[in-house]
């Protein structure tokens, strides 16, 4: 999860708040992982704004890092480590958790909004699947209605989203789309509601699944082997070792109680 602060209303011209994200994806162990991709290029797309964005903070490991007041200052981090999360896994950059904020757990909820107002947060994203985008727009809706000025993006593991923070405001989630009118293979981004997305169900298409149930169709080659490509990502090496990214353990002072997330809490 990366966060941002919000844009400065009263203030015409002034630098908006910070940013934040949060990653909720956890890559394969070993692995680059299309998320910390994700955290890349949200990272690198607020240093082109320095005018816009101030500080960048991440949760660490997640929406728990954002619970326990545990935001790492990426803004600390150097350019060249921030370009090796490309080929680095989730676990060895800001770190990813399997916590989810549901339906009952409103002083997580409240606990997060209170994160994010202390530290003067104006932009959300949030990292994942289904259920990031779920959160992404819950904290969107709770935060306007305790009058905190936040933008919140729901990125999915493969794409940037800051233009989309930036350009069209709060409550959208990044979307990219394969072109299958055009010859050869093409996609455009896009964009869609949060509310539209947040917690559905898309199912795999019966057509790319054989009849055996243990492999899939040449429909489904055709439509996916475009996506894996022949250039294959190269992690870099030092001495045989692959040189994964070092992310800068400066951490936000913390400014609120400490606090233990609503699950694991003794009843």
């Amino acid at each position: 999860m990366l966060a941002c602060t919000p844009p400065t209303s009263t203030l015409k011209g002034s630098i908006e708040p910070c940013p934040l994200a949060t990653s909720s994806s956890p890559g394969r162990e070993g692995r680059p992982a299309s998320s910390t991709n994700s955290l890349r290029g949200i990272v690198e797309t607020r240093r082109r704004h320095p005018g816009t964005f101030r500080t960048i903070y991440a949760g660490h490991f997640g929406i728990e890092g954002v619970l326990k007041e545990e935001l790492l200052d990426l803004s600390a981090t150097p350019e060249e480590e921030v370009a090796l999360l490309r080929t680095s896994p989730a676990a060895g950059g800001i770190g990813t958790c399997r916590y989810k904020l549901k339906k009952g757990q409103d002083l997580d909820f409240e606990r997060v909004v209170e994160v994010l107002r202390a530290h003067d947060i104006g932009y959300f994203f949030d990292i994942g699947g289904n259920d990031s985008q779920d959160t992404a727009h819950k904290l969107s809706k709770l935060a306007h209605e305790r009058g905190l000025d936040l933008v919140a993006t729901g990125v999915p593991k493969t794409i940037d989203a800051v233009d989309i923070a930036r350009q069209d405001g709060n409550g959208w989630m990044a979307t990219i789309l394969r072109d299958h009118g055009r010859s050869g293979y093409s996609a455009h981004f896009d964009k869609v509601p949060l509310e539209q997305v947040a917690n559905s169900e898309r199912l795999f298409p019966e057509r790319w699944i054989c009849s055996s149930r243990i492999d899939v169709t040449d429909e489904f080659l055709d439509y996916a082997q475009p996506l894996i490509g022949e250039d294959w990502v190269s992690v870099p090496t030092v001495k045989g070792l692959p040189r994964f990214a070092r992310i800068t353990r400066k951490f936000a002072p913390r400014k609120l109680p400490e606090y233990v997330p609503q699950t694991y809490r003794k009843t």
